[in-house]
């Protein structure tokens, strides 16, 4: 007679259920058909632990579990992201409308404004670039660490409640207490500092190839749009100064639109030179490069009196309009 029938052998033959589940495919994967799939007795996401070494699970716990202050998305998700820890944007929509989200947001837009003059004595329209970035990194970091107190804990819940709950308006006012505090501290400390070096530390060293000179234009100037956005500005400085420029001058306005389109969108160099260097009716569709021409154009009309003044007024206008889409973002 047969001896008795292993364990894998059980499984085989379907006497018993297969020790692991069901592989899950990660591409048709949802968030709501996984909240219908877990059962109910599992306990609160983030009191799960997933069998991580210990390290790894203390590096996760530190984390914000919300979306990074680099999103693509408006800054008012982003925040309401870093108190609700959550990523979904449809989630985050319904949270940002809820009553406890509508006033957090009052309250932010409103603690901001009392922030910027504090510590950088200007509304948040007429910061530099660097320091309106610098001024949102530190409201996000102190969301962060206001999530892991027991009112922010409850002020996360709240968001994410279906229906929705009233506001509890104290939790509101403590929190925004707690952020404006360590926001102005960060900032009054470091922030200055922080903000100066990181802006420095956006331009690249690498050497930038040369570029042949651009010939005067005889005829008023006009695009041309066979032509990459780098060269059509070089040929509106050249009309300006009614002269060639010289391959160092080229390599300077090259250097100085790097900079300058690196205030109005995200992403590293050899991006941003990309685009620089793709034909211009290419680089337009682009929000940030559409902006970066429409600054050269301003900052050449009247004239100019220098590539290195034109270069440095081109800096100055971007980093002007990338304050002003900030403020904007912010509701301020």
């Amino acid at each position: 007679m047969r001896g008795a029938r292993t364990h894998g052998e059980r499984e085989r033959e379907g006497a018993m259920p297969p020790s692991h589940p069901s592989p899950v495919s990660l591409v048709s994967l949802s968030l709501s058909s996984l909240r219908a799939a877990l059962p109910p007795s599992l306990p609160p996401y983030g009191s799960v632990d997933v069998g991580a070494p210990s390290s790894k699970r203390k590096a996760a716990s530190a984390s914000h579990f919300g979306l990074s202050v680099d999103s693509s998305e408006p800054v008012r998700i982003v925040v309401i992201s870093r108190l609700a820890h959550a990523k979904d944007d449809e989630i985050l929509a319904v949270a940002s409308q809820s009553p406890t989200g509508v006033a957090v947001l009052a309250a932010l837009k409103a603690m901001v404004r009392r922030v910027a003059v504090t510590v950088g004595g200007a509304d948040p329209s007429r910061m530099s670039h660097g320091r309106a970035r610098a001024l949102l990194t530190a409201v996000l970091d102190a969301l962060t660490a206001f999530r892991y107190t027991a009112t922010g804990e409850r002020l996360g819940k709240a968001l994410l409640t279906v229906p929705a709950i009233p506001v509890d308006t104290a939790d509101v006012t403590a929190a925004v207490q707690a952020v404006e505090a360590e926001a102005t501290a960060t900032l009054g400390d470091g922030g200055r500092a922080g903000t100066s070096s990181a802006t420095a530390s956006t331009r690249s060293e690498s050497p930038v190839a040369p570029v042949a000179p651009i010939a005067v234009a005889a005829a008023p100037m006009a695009i041309d749009p066979s032509l990459s956005l780098v060269a059509n500005v070089g040929r509106l400085v050249a009309a300006s100064l009614r002269r060639q420029l010289l391959t160092t001058e080229m390599a300077a306005i090259d250097d100085a639109l790097d900079t300058a389109s690196g205030v109005l969108q995200e992403g590293d160099e050899t991006t941003r030179r990309a685009l620089l260097h793709s034909n211009m009716l290419t680089a337009l569709i682009n929000p940030g490069a559409a902006y970066l021409w429409a600054s050269c154009v301003e900052r050449s009309e009247g004239g100019v009196e220098s590539v290195e003044a034109f270069a440095t007024a081109v800096i100055a206008s971007c980093s002007d309009v990338a304050s002003v889409l900030f403020a904007s973002a912010m509701g301020v």
